[in-house]
């Protein structure tokens, strides 16, 4: 019988530290998704660098950490996921063209883009709009392998990314944190 109790006991205690480190699990998750959708100030650098570009209206478009794909040459793209959006940046025209889809040949429209790096590099890439089977994803590409090529990123690296505009066009500063 003691060894019943024993057993009953050890059940008992396993089961509450589970649902401990279940709770802390849970409350990690929901402070790392509370940090990533604060937006932290764009650094002074980039604000010099944006109003050197005639640049205007910073948004917050999103912080992410790095994924493998996105830092994979063969991918060559860096994703942008709806659900992590945290203000809207793209104009109503924008959205709308980037939801046109021309039947015959499947095409993608893109939105050419300035994109700022860490080292406030300049660069020329493609904004798109990919359908998955459930949802869209954003994505910069034709181009983003350049910006691999000049940093030094790394799966896990937490990047911010905002937008602006220069003359109306929008643009894309990366902040590595």
């Amino acid at each position: 019988m003691i060894m019943m109790e024993n057993s009953k006991f050890d059940y008992l205690l396993d089961a509450v530290c589970m649902f401990s480190r279940y709770e802390e699990d849970c409350l990690r998750n929901k402070k790392r998704e509370k940090s990533e959708s604060q937006p932290r100030e764009l650094p002074r650098m980039f604000k010099e660098k944006i109003k050197e570009l005639n640049g205007c209206e910073e948004k917050f478009v999103m912080q992410k950490e790095l994924f493998k794909s996105d830092i994979s040459l063969n991918n060559a793209r860096f994703s942008i996921p709806p659900k992590k959006l945290v203000d809207k940046f793209l104009t109503e025209t924008e959205e709308s063209f980037l939801d046109v889809r021309e039947e015959e040949n499947k095409t993608v429209p893109s939105i050419p883009v300035l994109v700022l790096d860490p080292s406030l590099r300049e660069y020329n890439l493609l904004f798109k709009k990919w359908d998955m089977m459930r949802s869209s994803v954003y994505n910069l590409a034709t181009g983003w392998n350049q910006i691999l090529h000049h940093n030094n990123f790394k799966v896990d690296d937490t990047m911010q990314l905002w937008s602006f505009r220069v003359s109306s066009q929008l643009c894309f500063a990366l902040v590595k944190l």
